[in-house]
C-alpha cells in the first residue's frame, strides 16, 4: 500500500526472444539487402503470423492465507488442467488482403 502511494506498482517483465550473434548478424544483412526494395517489391510479399493464448493459466496464482488449524483450510481450489487451456491462431498479411484466421489447439 506504501509503494502505491508513491506510484510505484508491480508487473511482469517483458519477455524477448534471445538471438545469437549470427542471428543478429543475418537479420542485419537482411534488412541492407532489402533496402532498395520499391512497394512493387514489397507488395509480392506475404507475412504469416501465429499467436498462442493460455486459456488456463497458472502465473496468476490465487493466494490464500489460512490458519493451520482452520477446518475451511482446505476449501477454495483451482481447478486445473492437464495438457490443453491453450489456443493458437494463423493467419497472413500481404500488400491487398489480410488471411483468414485459422484457430488451432495451442501448444
Amino acid at each position: 500500500r506504501i509503494l502505491r502511494e508513491f506510484d510505484l506498482v508491480s508487473y511482469v517483465a517483458p519477455i524477448k526472444p534471445q538471438i545469437t550473434h549470427e542471428q543478429r548478424r543475418c537479420r542485419i544483412f537482411w534488412c541492407y539487402k532489402h533496402l532498395s526494395w520499391t512497394e512493387t517489391g514489397w507488395s509480392n510479399v506475404i507475412f504469416p503470423d501465429e499467436a498462442n493464448f493460455e486459456i488456463v493459466t497458472w502465473n496468476n496464482r490465487i493466494y490464500i492465507r489460512r490458519f493451520w488449524n482452520d477446518v475451511k483450510r482446505h476449501e477454495r481450489f483451482q481447478p486445473r488442467v492437464h495438457r490443453g487451456g491453450g489456443l493458437g491462431i494463423w493467419s497472413y498479411i500481404t500488400y491487398n488482403d489480410l488471411g483468414p484466421l485459422v484457430f488451432f489447439n495451442g501448444r
